[in-house]
């Protein structure tokens, strides 16, 4: 049974920590100040937007930054500013840690994916797989609903997230996932992805439809699937087949996934753009006739 944060409330304080890669300093100043325009108390350290090679700082900050947010018993929530690469390599020391008395929310995607993976599997914790301070909230792009959809999470009310069957059939388990690269990488590592029972959501960005191929055969072949009940699949955001090529990476996602006997949903808008939905990893989910949904809290 995963633990669920308490609704976040106005005037909540909310913790913004970079664990993963770097970022533009004016895009976290807009974050900011958006999430302080909606009611909530924002802090985070001085040398948040430090840099260390493709870091946003070296291991030590970015690992202490991430344990005072979650430890700190006057923080309610702990927003990424990004994505990137590094969370991987704070989780010999995280995993050491004890957990608080009382869970809080935890919001980012991609590489904050092991994060995930770490906080639901050791902890416990309901998380939520959504926008991060330093990207999506500070671009030309912003999307409003996506933010709407962060917001209404956070306060225990997920919205259901329409998409389509392309295998029909309905599902009900935890939902669990997230970035396919991660996911992945976490095989044979002590926080290797448990898909048992699960509604597994997978999404990426970048990848060549073969290297998406060779991920989920790896997954394939650890077993990962034999239990699942459900896929939920997200936004594939560059990662077309080459020009002319008389494939598209749906089917390589449906060769591979087709035939497990289980159902499969596509184009569910969560992953790396704009219109990122929120959704809480660790809840109970449903797919039924194209939609995912998620118990109230």
């Amino acid at each position: 049974m995963r633990l669920c944060p308490p609704p976040l409330a106005a005037g909540a304080t909310v913790a913004v920590v970079a664990p993963c890669s770097p970022f533009r300093p004016e895009n976290l100043e807009r974050g900011v100040e958006w999430l302080r325009s909606h009611g909530y108390q924002v802090q985070h350290r001085p040398d948040i937007t430090a840099g260390w090679r493709y870091l946003a700082g070296d291991d030590q900050r970015r690992a202490n930054e991430l344990e005072a947010a979650l430890l700190d018993p006057s923080v309610d929530a702990v927003i990424c500013a990004r994505g990137g690469y590094g969370a991987s390599r704070l989780l010999p020391r995280l995993g050491k840690l004890k957990p608080p008395d009382q869970p809080k929310w935890f919001v980012g995607f991609s590489d904050v994916t092991m994060l995930h993976l770490w906080l639901g599997q050791s902890w416990h914790w309901v998380t939520v797989h959504g926008p991060m301070v330093g990207t999506t909230f500070a671009g030309d792009g912003f999307d409003t609903e996506t933010a709407g959809s962060l917001f209404e999470a956070l306060q225990g009310r997920p919205r259901p997230v329409a998409g389509r069957m392309v295998v029909e059939g309905e599902a009900r388990g935890v939902l669990v996932g997230g970035n396919l690269s991660l996911l992945a990488h976490s095989v044979g590592t002590p926080w290797q992805a448990d898909f048992q029972d699960a509604i597994v959501l997978l999404e990426d960005i970048g990848e060549a439809p073969y290297r998406i191929d060779r991920m989920l055969t790896q997954l394939l072949l650890a077993g990962l699937f034999d239990q699942a009940r459900g896929i939920v699949l997200g936004q594939w955001t560059d990662c077309d087949p080459p020009e002319k090529a008389d494939f598209t990476v749906e089917d390589v996602l449906l060769e591979r996934l087709g035939g497990l006997g289980i159902p499969v949903m596509a184009g569910v808008p969560v992953g790396h753009e704009a219109h990122n939905v929120a959704v809480p990893l660790g809840s109970q989910a449903r797919i039924t006739s194209g939609r995912l949904s998620f118990d109230q809290r």
